[in-house]
């Protein structure tokens, strides 16, 4: 079976949200308990910080509406019996 467009989005938005949540708790963590420089400490949070909120926005629909609700459409299409 071939990814549609929908799954490739869903999967795209949720491994960024999941990459930004590990790569600013991991980070948090890595400061605080292990004394990491503040100097990476402060470039990290940050790029972590816009994943996660790139992946949520983007896994609700809100960045790329247009394509996404193209997507859906695409993939309910699909679904339909005798498509």
């Amino acid at each position: 079976m071939a990814m549609t467009n929908y799954t490739k989005w869903l999967l795209r938005s949720r491994l960024a949200a999941f990459i930004g949540g590990a790569l600013f708790l991991g980070t948090s963590f890595a400061a605080f308990e292990l004394d990491l420089p503040a100097r990476v400490t402060k470039i990290l949070i940050p790029i972590g910080l816009c994943l996660l909120v790139f992946g949520m926005l983007d896994s609700l629909g809100l960045i790329q509406r247009k394509w996404v609700k193209a997507a859906i459409r695409e993939e309910n299409q699909r679904m339909r019996p005798g498509s």
